[in-house]
């Protein structure tokens, strides 16, 4: 006696139908809008908001994009209230904090930079 297979695969009375999915990224979530880096030499501060600027590119978003901007701006306030916590708490010191929190800020004008504000 052969023993049957625990699933005999599909039924030929019944093909199998086959869903296919389009291979092209999905378009972005919010209308883009056009980014403006400044022209060059770049100052630390415009090198850094190019430098975010091209990581949300690649997701899709800009900084430009009034409701990115806003997201981006909030989720930086909470970065730095944990690392005030972090200097309340004596995990860095007054020095480290002052370093940590001057690249927030930095980082936090990158929406105004590109926005040729």
């Amino acid at each position: 006696m052969s023993a049957e297979p625990a699933h005999p695969g599909p039924d030929p009375r019944h093909p199998a139908r086959v869903i296919t999915f389009p291979t092209a990224s999905r378009p972005p979530r919010h209308k883009r809008q056009e980014t403006r880096v400044p022209a060059e030499p770049l100052t630390p501060e415009q090198r850094l908001a190019a430098s975010l600027e091209k990581t949300f590119a690649k997701h899709g978003h800009t900084l430009t994009d009034e409701t990115t901007a806003e997201v981006f701006t909030i989720t930086l306030g909470i970065a730095r209230d944990m690392l005030e916590g972090a200097r309340h708490s004596e995990a860095i010191n007054d020095g480290q904090h002052r370093e940590l929190d001057a690249l927030y800020l930095g980082m936090l004008a990158a929406p105004g930079i590109l926005g040729g504000e």
